[in-house]
């Protein structure tokens, strides 16, 4: 027994090595291809794209709100307004230095009580599949429009990326009463009774926010002169599709995220340099800018009067 864990965890840290090397060869390849002279000729040309791109920041942080107040409702909490909001920015604290943005939950559960806490870590988890699943959503929208323009495509055929989607959809709203049988985890399939309505919500919130990240990743695109495009929204769905699909290996997927960017994108647009940071002011307008106002709103838990 202890050999057969011995060797799985021997597997399965040779597996992340390999990972992690193939996806640096990945990013050395991306990078080593941009001129670097491009960085010196980037200029704002088109301010006031850069500054709506900034407001739909509020409506990226609006949004998760929403099904974060969707969840304390479900869970039957008496608590304030200020609990509720404390919570959600420890969230986004939390999330910001773990893989995927999934450790949301950790902020969140230190302000109730430990009954609340699995039902809380539970419906916090449904809600990120949420947001996984509107990033596999844009990204095979993309995929079934764009076909053949994108070279990692072409040996691909679009029914299985359909098929794959209908799999996540199916799992998602019935992966509960699959394992109401198993006795260890009984306890989740009886928390999630009666929350189709709540998954939709979910889903229709987690697919406007994708909207958002799109819409911001367009607009800052465009203020450093890219030319207006629809195309342009189905190229940057992919990009939140395999970047969500490629493992977390360090905080952030810094350097991933601006390579799939540089992969994709530069078959529109000419400037490697605009790509990187256009991908890396998005990210910081997302996961950055979120993580440090979460710091003015966090209180500490004893001076919040939480209810119980």
């Amino acid at each position: 027994m202890y050999k057969t864990i011995k060797n799985s965890r021997i597997i399965e840290r040779f597996g992340k090595v390999i990972v992690t090397l193939l996806l640096l060869i990945f990013c050395f390849i991306q990078f080593s291809a941009i001129d670097w002279q491009q960085f010196k000729k980037i200029q704002l040309t088109q301010p006031l794209y850069f500054i709506f791109a900034l407001i739909l920041i509020i409506f990226n942080i609006g949004f998760e709100f929403l099904k974060w107040n969707l969840i304390v409702n479900k869970v039957k909490v008496v608590t304030s307004t200020t609990v509720r909001i404390s919570s959600f920015f420890a969230g986004t604290a939390t999330a910001f230095i773990t893989p995927n943005l999934l450790g949301n939950f950790i902020g969140r559960i230190y302000y109730f009580e430990r009954k609340y806490r699995g039902k809380i870590i539970t419906h916090t988890l449904l809600s990120n599949g949420a947001q996984f699943i509107s990033s596999m959503i844009g990204g095979i929208i993309s995929i079934l429009i764009l076909g053949n323009k994108v070279k990692m495509l072409q040996s691909f055929p679009s029914l299985l990326f359909i098929f794959f989607l209908l799999v996540l959809l199916l799992i998602y709203f019935v992966f509960d009463k699959i394992i109401k049988s198993h006795k260890k985890l009984n306890r989740i399939s009886l928390t999630l009774q009666n929350t189709t309505l709540l998954r939709t919500k979910f889903i229709l919130l987690s697919l406007a926010r994708h909207l958002v990240f799109t819409s911001q990743y367009v607009c800052v695109l465009v203020s450093f002169g890219v030319n207006f495009d629809t195309e342009i929204y189905l190229y940057i769905f992919q990009i939140f599709f395999w970047s969500t699909l490629i493992p977390s290996i360090w905080i952030g997927k810094l350097f991933i995220r601006e390579s799939v960017a540089l992969y994709l994108l530069s078959t529109i647009i000419s400037s490697g340099a605009i790509i990187i940071c256009s991908a890396f002011l998005v990210w910081c307008m997302n996961q950055v800018f979120p993580a440090l106002v979460s710091l003015i709103f966090i209180r500490k838990k004893n001076v919040l009067h939480v209810s119980n």
